[in-house]
């Protein structure tokens, strides 16, 4: 069996947070829980290559704009077309391209997004909440169903002024890209070359597979794949699950698995053993993540006396003075909490992710949109603002210290083969 008979991304998975997840599995698990991305990083890095084979692969349809200073109301939301009926000229309104996004409930792509002006990035504020609806100049109102799904692009620290609008970046999940490291820029060139990897085991290069099914549920599940009885296998990570990788499978499951090349940089957390990190309820993390929210917020208000002291015992190795009223970040308001829980709760019920992966992840989330853009790299003393979130997570017990131990698949060949169809059909 050739595993080119499945449907593979060309594109080459090469930003792996630290829980595990590489920049395709959160983009897909951001679309099947309902949550809006925004995708930062330097030019080069991919990102308009993922969204364009997200789309592909999801098969919804894409809307697209490369922003500008140029771009506004008209052709974001709506303009005055002259046309011939019976004769006569009318004027007939006609939806711009985030109008026709909602209208049409596809993937709406809006790149350079930071190029927009903040009036017209905030005319995209409505789209992404509750609404989920814009209204045109004819007094339309256009709404989107569940399957629309925004996606925004920008370079951080290419402008003077905030990367984002504050408002419009509160309705996202962030997504941080980096340059390549120089081996792995190798790889990606010659993957988009069409030729093979050299070394790919020796690089850290991984495949992986998604399966991903397009119903009223969207069902999604992630797969290793490595080698069992010297013949490929697609291994759940984290339940016992494992399918032949072989003509049986393609026929079955061709139309929903994808498979993909992966950098590992890193292990991935698999099998954890944290004493620190507590079995926490989706209602108690709830608890806990509105707690690490108002800790951010009294950050940035310099109110010391509402913080963890063991935190404020780093604090002060960092900066001796504890000037706090220079730390600015964007402040955490409820919708942040609402798709960390979203995404905990997919992650364990469906997914059988271990809490302790799930709930790093799910803090993740929130310090990313905190410290989005140019808020991350400003520093205070000798950590960026990044480091300076994790450490106040860590101080509360929500970020493990103890490093990260991974599971050798390949030390795993007496696995009981349990049927994909078991877990995808939950």
């Amino acid at each position: 069996m050739k595993p080119d008979k499945f449907n593979r991304f060309n594109y080459m998975a090469t930003q792996q947070e630290s829980q595990g997840l590489d920049e395709i599995q959160q983009l897909f698990l951001c679309y099947v829980t309902g949550c809006h991305v925004a995708l930062s990083g330097p030019p080069g890095v991919g990102k308009t290559t993922l969204v364009e084979e997200f789309s592909e692969r999801t098969g919804q349809k894409l809307v697209s704009r490369v922003m500008g200073p140029k771009v506004n109301e008209a052709l974001l939301i709506s303009y005055p077309d002259l046309v011939s009926e019976n004769g006569v000229s009318v004027t007939r309104t006609r939806p711009g391209i985030l109008a026709r996004a909602l209208q049409e409930s596809c993937i709406y792509f809006a790149d350079e997004i930071d190029r927009l002006t903040e009036d017209n990035q905030k005319l995209h504020n409505s789209a992404f909440d509750d609404r989920r609806s814009v209204t045109m100049r004819d007094g339309t109102t256009v709404k989107g169903t569940d399957d629309f799904f925004g996606i925004l692009a920008y370079n951080p620290g290419e402008s003077l002024k905030n990367d984002l609008e504050p408002a419009l970046a509160d309705r996202f999940v962030h997504m941080n890209f980096n340059y390549f490291k120089p081996e792995i820029e190798a790889m990606v060139t010659l993957k988009k070359a069409g030729l093979p990897l050299i070394n790919p085991d020796k690089n850290r290069i991984r495949m992986k597979a998604i399966y991903f099914r397009q119903d009223d549920t969207k069902t999604l599940q992630f797969f290793d794949i490595a080698s069992l009885n010297g013949k490929p296998h697609l291994v759940h990570p984290h339940a016992d699950i494992v399918q032949a990788l072989n003509d049986k499978t393609l026929k079955r499951h061709k139309q929903h698995l994808f498979l993909y090349f992966a950098y590992e940089d890193g292990p991935q957390l698999r099998k954890t053993g944290y004493t620190s990190l507590h079995d926490l309820a989706t209602e108690q993390l709830g608890l806990k993540l509105a707690e690490f929210c108002n800790d951010i917020r009294s950050l940035v208000n310099n109110n010391l006396q509402e913080l963890d002291s063991n935190f404020l015992v780093e604090l002060k190795q960092q900066n001796d003075h504890l000037e706090l009223n220079n730390i600015r970040l964007h402040l955490p308001s409820s919708r942040i909490q609402h798709a960390a829980l979203k995404q905990y709760d997919y992650m364990t019920r469906k997914m059988k992710f271990p809490k302790e992966q799930a709930q790093i992840h799910a803090i993740k989330l929130i310090i990313n949109q905190v410290a989005f853009g140019k808020f991350g790299l400003r520093k205070f003393g000798k950590m960026t603002n990044r480091e300076l979130l994790l450490s106040l997570a860590a101080a509360k017990g929500l970020l493990p210290i103890k490093k990260q131990t991974r599971l050798d698949l390949k030390s795993n060949p007496n696995s009981r083969r349990k049927p994909l169809q078991r877990l995808i059909s939950r």
